[in-house]
């Protein structure tokens, strides 16, 4: 009799099990028998609620061997929420850390591209006077040797001979000077 007993309650048990799948299955029997609030996710909770409801409504049989069967999948649909909300916490918190650096090395990196930005505009106008001024020079420094290697000659700058280097200096040098440069030429 014992025997026979046990067959029937391991049949039982297997026949639930049969019944009530997976966690979809749980949840809509434990919502058909109000075990458990409708629509809301596998929690701690809600399973010691639940269980404490099941207990006092006492069913007996097959009932109360599906319901085990329900809320065995429904805990583990908790220990599983659980662990992905944890999860998911403890990853949030490692990316906050990771976006904030994030977030600052991208302001640093902002406030070097407007300083190299305002560092090349200086380099490009100092490029220009530079070049503005070598022009100049050598418009002056042209103008100025032909001045001194071919002095009131009227003559063009293509055909005209040039002068020697003592003649040269004795245009562009002042006056006081010309007693020295004489005495060079005596000896050259």
């Amino acid at each position: 009799m014992l025997a026979e007993t046990n067959t029937n309650k391991l049949d039982l048990f297997k026949k639930a099990r049969s019944k009530i799948e997976g966690i979809d299955k749980a949840t809509a029997f434990l919502e058909k028998y109000q075990l458990i609030v409708p629509g809301a996710v596998p929690s701690h909770n809600a399973l010691v609620t639940g269980l404490l409801h099941f207990t006092t409504s006492g069913p007996g049989g097959a009932l109360a061997t599906e319901g085990l069967v329900a809320f065995a999948h429904y805990a583990d649909a908790v220990q599983h929420e659980e662990v992905s909300t944890n999860l998911m916490e403890a990853t949030m918190r490692k990316l906050q850390l990771l976006w904030t650096s994030l977030e600052l090395t991208r302001e640093d990196l902002e406030v070097q591209a407007m300083s190299t930005h305002e560092l090349v505009s200086k380099i490009q106008e100092t490029v220009a006077q530079t070049e503005e001024c070598c022009k100049t020079a050598m418009s002056v420094g042209v103008s100025r040797t032909a001045t001194a290697s071919h002095p009131h000659t009227g003559e063009s700058l293509m055909t005209a001979r040039p002068l020697t280097y003592a003649t040269a200096v004795q245009h562009t040098l002042p006056t006081m000077h010309a007693s020295a440069i004489d005495r060079e030429e005596v000896r050259a």
